[in-house]
């Protein structure tokens, strides 16, 4: 058991990384606030909505699902198809 090690890396890229909570000075609101940081230190911004609502990850998929049922609806109404790239 001496012969295997593993080696536990993160990657460089900074996608596998979701950051850390710190405190930040945040100008607007002259105050500390609890905010998620990335490796450099740089404020992650949340995604949020008009209304103000944070956007989940489920909400994007929801999203992504009802264009493709539209695409598709239209597809069966119409008999026809967008053209892919090179034909």
């Amino acid at each position: 058991m001496e012969d295997v090690t593993i080696n536990l890396i993160a990657e460089e890229d900074g996608k596998s990384f979701k950051g850390q909570k710190a405190m930040k000075w945040d100008p607007k609101k002259k105050k500390y606030q609890l905010m998620n940081i990335d490796r450099d230190g740089k404020i992650i911004a949340e995604k949020k909505n008009e209304a103000g609502v944070k956007i989940t990850k489920k909400m994007r998929d929801k999203k992504a699902e009802k264009k493709e049922s539209i695409y598709k609806k239209w597809q069966q109404r119409t008999h026809l198809s967008l053209q892919k790239a090179g034909e």
